[in-house]
């Protein structure tokens, strides 16, 4: 038997060559299809996201403001979360001046450092996107459940105080922190038979375009005196001129083709229709066979630094989610899991408590110090050592990286489809000897 296939491969070197090449290249084909079959589809297009954009800008505070009320009347959430800078915040704000600023640090604020370190994106856009999604609902609650509500007319915020030049000046710095070209401050009037409701808002122009930085109002909030008792109607309609003019500046530097509207782009704007590109995202829901199962999935995408897939594999809510349409409730359970996530991390990069605010001071630390430390630099070195239950669904996980070790308790879901992470918590910072020690006691 082997003297004949000798005899075979002598006579036919080249063929056998080509049946062994070609079975090698089956073999890597079929293993890349069964890599692909085992990766997360880390997002999905919900019907509302599915909708076409028509409209590409905004080219005024005005039309801003505009767009944002008709999106309340419309009850429509996608609509909204479209005319927030979501991409624009995690791309341009500057972690390490905001720190400096509000002299606080949290796991809640600020937002994870997506500008300095992108890995982070998939959370700092997670966050925004919940936050956003609650300041939409406390709007649509503040309107109630009105008939036949309007907009009636747009205003500048106290525009005596806008042109002030403390404030111009304190604009510039905002403009600086958060990657931004202007800021103003307007205000919604809208009214029914019964009912008058004012929206203050926050408006913010990137490359002379503008979007809602907040439902609200930090200058109507400090303002300490009335200015309409200091300021005439005649001197307060001259102001409002003066102020659109410098905040149109910034519209002004475009190209006139680009700062007009075409005849469809007009008609949606006024019809309440207009539909920005989408500028969020809605993650799927992956699920594993089992806790065990789970959190082999999760560390290997962890390793990968695909924090998306990650945000698939948990679940804060009490049921199942539904990925069909867009909800201020599946966007905030998705921000609380980027929480449950960004704990995690900055629980392995940082030795202060994060579990509370506290002041740089306090902590001991510059914000650039406190920047540089939370740089996710060797997570494809992470590694999950042991997983001890404690109570049903409840476990202490215990991970390696850069030598040292870490323990949390992880809490699972089971659903239908499998089994999701709940929540994060309790995290310690154990030295080889705690490790071994501890893992002694709870397996002894």
């Amino acid at each position: 038997m082997l003297d004949r296939l000798r005899k075979l491969l002598t006579k036919n070197p080249i063929i056998i060559g080509v049946m062994c090449i070609l079975a090698l290249m089956g073999g890597i084909v079929c293993y890349w299809y069964y890599s692909r079959s085992q990766e997360i589809v880390p997002t999905v297009i919900t019907q509302e996201l599915s909708r076409e954009q028509n409209l590409d800008k905004l080219t005024s505070p005005e039309d801003a403001v505009e767009y944002f009320v008709k999106t309340l009347i419309n009850k429509d959430i996608d609509q909204a979360m479209r005319v927030f800078p979501i991409d624009e915040l995690c791309l341009n704000q500057n972690f390490k001046d905001i720190l400096e600023k509000q002299n606080t640090f949290s796991l809640e604020f600020p937002i994870a450092p997506s500008l300095e370190y992108r890995d982070y994106f998939p959370i700092a856009s997670a966050e925004l996107t919940g936050l956003y999604a609650h300041m939409y609902n406390e709007a649509i609650d503040t309107i109630g459940e009105v008939e036949n509500i309007a907009l009636k007319e747009i205003e500048f915020i106290s525009p005596d105080m806008q042109l002030d030049s403390k404030f111009q000046a304190d604009m510039l710095k905002n403009c600086e922190t958060y990657g931004a070209d202007a800021f103003c401050h307007m205000k919604a009037i809208l009214s029914s038979k019964d009912k008058t409701v004012n929206i203050p808002l926050t408006i913010v122009n990137y490359d002379g375009y503008w979007k809602i930085f907040r439902v609200g109002s930090e200058l109507q909030e400090q303002i300490t005196y009335d200015s309409s008792d200091n300021v005439n109607d005649a001197m307060s309609v001259k102001l409002e001129k003066q102020l659109k003019k410098i905040v149109n500046r910034e519209s002004d530097q475009i190209d006139e083709e680009e700062n007009t509207y075409s005849q469809e782009e007009q008609k949606s704007l006024e019809s309440g229709n207009a539909l920005l590109p989408p500028n969020y995202f809605v993650t799927n829901a992956a699920y594993g066979e089992s806790p065990e199962h789970l959190m082999k999935i999760f560390v290997r995408y962890i390793q990968k630094q695909d924090l998306t897939s990650v945000l698939t594999l948990g679940n804060v809510g009490e049921s199942q989610r539904n990925l069909e349409n867009t909800t201020a409730e599946l966007l905030e359970n998705q921000a609380a899991f980027a929480k449950e996530l960004k704990y995690f991390y900055y629980s392995i990069l940082l030795e202060e408590d994060i579990d509370q605010s506290s002041s740089l001071e306090k902590i001991g630390v510059t914000g650039v110090e406190l920047l540089e430390a939370l740089e996710p630099r060797l997570f494809f070195y992470l590694e999950m050592r042991e997983m001890v239950p404690l109570a049903e669904n409840k476990y202490c996980i215990y991970f390696k990286y850069e030598g040292e070790y870490y323990s949390f308790i992880f809490e699972f879901s089971e659903y239908d489809n499998g089994w999701q992470i709940k929540s994060i918590s309790n995290a310690e910072r154990l030295t080889e000897k705690q490790y071994n020690s501890e893992i002694q006691d709870l397996q002894g």
